[in-house]
């Protein structure tokens, strides 16, 4: 299957000490990993907080936004 997007270093709410790479392909999630190989084009979101759509999820809890905060 190809690639549409990968994004690496990526932080998740379920984990959010351990950084993963996101591949993307037709729109949709269809591999998370802490090492994904792929020629596709990658984005490194630098360990920023990944979650899922706020249309599917419209309340966001104090953790989550506690993660997407830069650390001082």
């Amino acid at each position: 299957m190809a690639l549409d997007l990968l994004l690496r270093q990526a932080r998740r709410t379920e984990d959010p000490e351990t950084l993963v790479d996101i591949a993307i392909a037709d729109g949709r999630i269809v591999e998370i990993a802490q090492r994904i190989s792929s020629d596709a084009p990658a984005k490194d979101v630098d360990g920023r907080l990944v979650i899922a759509g706020f249309v599917a999820h419209p309340r966001m809890c104090r953790r989550c936004s506690s993660l997407a905060l830069p650390k001082a």
